[in-house]
């Protein structure tokens, strides 16, 4: 058998190694040898040879910022120790031949354990090395899930996996501190003003000194520098200064929700997540890191500790048995933090009519009064502004128009994940408290609540410095409870049968993973939620027939989204999307067809699949860059893969399960209003899911359909 011995070197900035012809594979200590005849593989020890990178031999990256963190390089780097690993070295050479694997990635995953490691914090050479740790980290993790390679070698790689994921991480903590270092702007760069306003005067000064020259007398110099100040407008003095969003998006590719989540990192929770991924034999990641900020906010946040207890009643009947029109007499209802109605579409043809709605923001209340026109609904009643603030006036005209049902969507971002660490000065925290208090004061038959997945086992926690007067509010009310328990037991209080829910909007009619709390509540007795589908709604389903399409190409609806204002980074974009098949990352491409700089976050840049659910759609579906924003394509007979480019408003539309003809109000169907479309696209209500919850509202001549009249019976008994 022959063997083969791995020598480390280095060079620029990534370390790789080379194979030369010896008479063992050693790689720090040692050997794991596969013999071609046999099944097994056979560790060896070899502690009279060992390979061992010291920090003189790993490449110091080259850069000019100095760093906050510890031991600081002569340039600028932070020297990062790594923590003790256990050292066991595979046959590379045997492995890769007989499990087929690539030999070149094996190769750098088994180069020899450095003793400390420079992470740089120059923004591009930053970036570019994350996404090689996480590359090697993530290959590492694939093979230790090998179950046909040996125990030993699995082990090593899930060693391995979690030292690149440590690195990985830590390098994202220092990505995160030089992304704060970046100034918070409202259009132009504050942290240059000044510089900027002396430029324009030095400008205006040496100018005037040169008309000085020429015979201008100092009193026309005065006033002639009065007037060219005035002269000057502000714009030209920053039409080259970039925001902060263009900085983020330009030189990072990130947007604010992912740089946000990269400024929470720190070095004590990376620190955590290590020993736990070694105490669990998993690799570290940041979603995990993540977490314990979550865990910790949570920890503060719940003076119940207790999960909140769904105990959803299902439907016994499928959709498909209650097609048609719910009611002959039309049912009046009102909706609460409307949004642009686009989650009510269904509801007129089913026999509901709007009559009344709330939205604070004036052009979603404006673009709602317009939907509503056009639906037929001319007589719906919006009263735009802060619910709190309109709330008696919501009180008499629900009173007035009689409205038997109540929808509501509070604004689930303060409820979820990802919420902003000053979310407890957030004025929209007690709108759930309003909206119990406008209930008790209507009492409406029937009640819909929709919002995120983490809305009703959220709570307030014991005691805190940031309350804003919502805050406080909330936590009066809650008691120590989640939302859950408190809308339960304040409904309950009030005679209404309470059914909760978390579900995916793909088992109801969408072609989009969205998973929702639903809280369903009537007067007439138990509300079911409808039964799910037996499989999901899939994307071919809903837009596989349409077009493919070119970025740029098409027109109105149909036109597909340009993948970058900047040429450059369009073609590059371009080049790696043709070359990602259907549902794969442009981070998983050969090298020639990745998109540097980004690979770090690993649904960036990714291809949707025809044949599972659409990734959840939020504000900036039309961003190339952004987390699964990307066309599934097709593959051509080239063997590259068509439509790299974001999908359409015709798309999105469909996506949203709204119909293929749905219009945007003509006042709002304007380039300029985009921005704005694409937004409220990713928060509303998926129609036909809210279409599917309305078809087994327990109205009485609807209980024996329904199933509910034998429940009855049977609970009375």
């Amino acid at each position: 058998m022959t063997e083969k011995s791995l020598n480390l070197k280095s060079a620029g900035n990534d370390n790789f190694v080379s194979v030369a012809e010896n008479e063992k594979l050693v790689v720090n200590g040692e050997s794991v040898s596969i013999k071609n005849e046999q099944e097994s593989v056979k560790v060896v020890a070899t502690p009279e040879v060992k390979i061992v990178a010291t920090a003189e031999s790993l490449p110091i990256p080259s850069n000019d910022n100095s760093c906050d963190g510890k031991n600081p390089t002569p340039d600028g780097g932070i020297a990062l120790p790594l923590p003790e690993r256990e050292e066991l070295y595979v046959d590379i050479e045997a492995i890769s031949e007989k499990f087929n694997l690539p030999k070149a990635q094996l190769e750098q995953i088994c180069a020899g354990d450095p003793k400390a490691v420079y992470i740089p914090t120059e923004s591009l050479a930053l970036q570019q090395f994350i996404q090689v740790q996480q590359g090697m980290a993530k290959t590492a993790e694939k093979f230790s899930k090998l179950k046909k390679l040996p125990k030993e070698a699995r082990k090593f790689f899930l060693q391995k996996a979690q030292l690149f994921g440590y690195v990985w991480l830590k390098s994202e903590v220092q990505l995160g501190k030089e992304i704060q270092k970046i100034a918070s702007q409202q259009g132009t760069r504050n942290d240059l003003k000044q510089d900027a306003t002396e430029s324009a005067e030095e400008t205006s000064v040496s100018n005037l000194e040169t008309s000085n020259e020429e015979g201008d007398s100092s009193e026309d110099n005065s006033n002639s520098k009065s007037a060219f100040k005035k002269k000057r407008p502000f714009k030209e003095v920053f039409e080259e200064v970039r925001t902060k969003g263009e900085i983020l998006d330009q030189d990072y590719g990130l947007s604010y929700n992912q740089a946000r989540d990269l400024t929470r990192l720190n070095d004590e929770v990376i620190e955590r997540e290590m020993k736990y991924a070694i105490q669990n034999n998993e690799v570290p990641s940041r979603r995990h890191s993540l977490s314990y900020l979550y865990k910790e906010s949570s920890n503060v946040e719940k003076e119940c500790n207790d999960k909140f207890e769904l105990n959803t009643v299902f439907c016994s009947v499928g959709h498909d048995a209650l097609l048609g029109r719910i009611t002959e007499e039309e049912i009046p209802y009102c909706s609460i933090f409307a949004c642009i109605g686009s989650g009510e579409y269904y509801l007129k043809s089913r026999g509901f009519k709007c009559v009344l709605a709330n939205e604070a923001s004036p052009s979603r209340a404006d673009y709602f009064s317009l939907k509503m026109e056009e639906l037929g609904e001319d007589d719906c009643l919006m009263l735009q502004g802060r619910f709190q603030d309109r709330f008696d006036e919501m009180v008499k005209e629900f009173r007035e128009r009689k409205c038997q049902l109540l929808l509501v969507s509070p604004p689930c971002q303060i409820f979820c994940s990802q919420k902003g660490k000053n979310f407890l000065k957030d004025d929209r925290l007690d709108l759930i408290v309003w909206v119990i208090k406008f209930i008790k004061a209507v009492k409406p038959k029937y009640i819909v609540i929709e919002n995120a997945r983490q809305f009703l086992n959220f709570s307030m926690p014991k005691d805190t410095k940031k309350d804003g007067e919502p805050a406080k509010n909330l936590r009066a009310a809650l008691k120590g409870r989640t939302i859950g328990q408190y809308i339960k037991d304040e409904l309950e209080d009030e005679k209404f049968a309470v059914n909760f829910a978390d579900e995916d909007a793909c088992f109801y009619g969408c072609a989009q993973s969205r998973v929702r709390s639903i809280v369903l509540a009537s007067q007439t007795g138990m509300w079911p939620f409808p039964k799910p589908d037996d499989r999901a709604t899939l994307p071919w389903e809903v837009i596989g027939h349409l077009p493919s399409l070119e970025p740029g190409e098409g027109s109105g609806y149909d036109e597909a989204p340009h993948l970058s204002n900047d040429p450059d980074e369009a073609a590059t974009i371009y080049e790696a999307l043709i070359h990602t098949p259907t549902g794969g990352c442009t981070a998983d491409n050969p090298p020639e067809y990745q998109i540097g700089g980004y690979g770090f976050f690993g649904a960036k840049c990714s291809r949707n699949s025809w044949n599972k659910p659409w990734s959840t759609i939020e504000g900036g579906a039309d961003k190339a860059l952004g987390l699964r924003t990307i066309h599934p394509g097709r593959l051509k007979s080239d063997g590259t893969y068509s439509d790299p480019r974001c999908c359409t408003l015709r798309e999105t539309f469909l996506l949203n399960s709204l119909p293929e003809d749905y219009t945007i109000p003509a006042k709002y169907d304007t380039q300029e209003c985009r921005n704005f479309i694409w937004t409220v696209m990713g928060e509303i209500f998926l129609p036909r899911m809210l279409e599917r919850i309305m078809e087994t509202i327990p109205l009485p001549h609807r209980k024996s359909l329904l199933g509910l009249e034998d429940e009855e019976k049977g609970e009375a008994a």
